[in-house]
């Protein structure tokens, strides 16, 4: 019987799981345990996304992730999935998010109003395109928006039941990381691109950063990683890691041993 058979309740369990997330597949489009747990801004178009989700359930696929944030959001924003990281501790995928800004040919803005160097009235449409550039220096226009992605996430937040999560940015998955230092080569994301660049400045909001294109300045938020710490950054993980244990064990001595052979 199944109630004296361990493997068998676990079985039973995991038939169970698997036909309810076939069935919010079918039904929602994704897996409907996916829910907005916090937002984190980094400019007008830009913003770190924080899923929650139910852990007995299993970790999350990307595709679930893409689908979620497409219905979330009626499209009007898009995932940018080489920033995903999930933690499958605490049940939450983090990610940044872009708002989806129609593009043109930079040739179209012959048939447009000059409103200044760098942007154009479609007098035709009503509406404003800005000139950018491509990393490679392919020009473009992209429609301005009157919408700032805070907005978005704010105004999707009142139009649904939002579920009280304890996974914040603030709180579980940033607890205790050390902060960024002069010297640091990190991943960030800056005008709808993801670069890699070296830390030369830290302030009390914002970071100067060493990138592809020259020095930009850009928020903490837009730093997506750390990629190689510099010395200072690896000593202050080496001191956070040394009070944790020490804290944990209570013993300084064995706390360094330990600081020793992780950091």
């Amino acid at each position: 019987m199944i109630q004296n058979n361990p493997n068998a309740l676990a079985q039973a369990r995991e038939r169970m799981i698997e036909k309810l997330g076939a069935k919010m597949d079918k039904v929602v489009g994704h897996r409907g345990d996916l829910y907005l747990a916090d937002f984190q801004r980094i400019d007008s178009d830009a913003g770190h996304l924080l899923l929650g989700y139910e852990r007995s359930i299993g970790p999350v696929g990307s595709n679930d992730v893409i689908a979620c944030v497409s219905r979330m959001f009626d499209g009007t924003l898009q995932p940018v999935m080489e920033t995903a990281k999930q933690y499958k501790t605490e049940g939450a995928v983090a990610l940044v998010v872009q708002r989806t800004v129609p593009t043109r040919k930079y040739e179209d803005r012959n048939q447009m109003l000059a409103v200044s160097n760098i942007h154009f009235l479609d007098q035709q449409l009503g509406d404003t395109w800005e000139v950018k550039a491509q990393p490679d220096g392919t020009r473009y226009l992209a429609r301005v928006s009157r919408d700032d992605i805070g907005s978005i996430v704010q105004e999707r937040r009142r139009r649904m039941s939002v579920k009280a999560s304890v996974v914040t940015f603030g709180n579980t998955l940033s607890a205790g990381v050390p902060n960024m230092n002069r010297g640091d080569e990190v991943r960030f994301y800056d005008s709808g691109q993801l670069m890699t660049g070296k830390v030369t400045r830290v302030g009390e909001a914002d970071v100067t950063i060493a990138g592809p294109t020259g020095n930009l300045t850009v928020a903490h938020e837009a730093v997506v990683e750390i990629l190689q710490a510099s010395p200072q950054t690896k000593q202050n993980v080496r001191s956070y890691l040394s009070d944790y244990f020490a804290d944990a064990y209570g013993f300084e001595e064995y706390a360094d041993q330990l600081t020793d052979r992780l950091a």
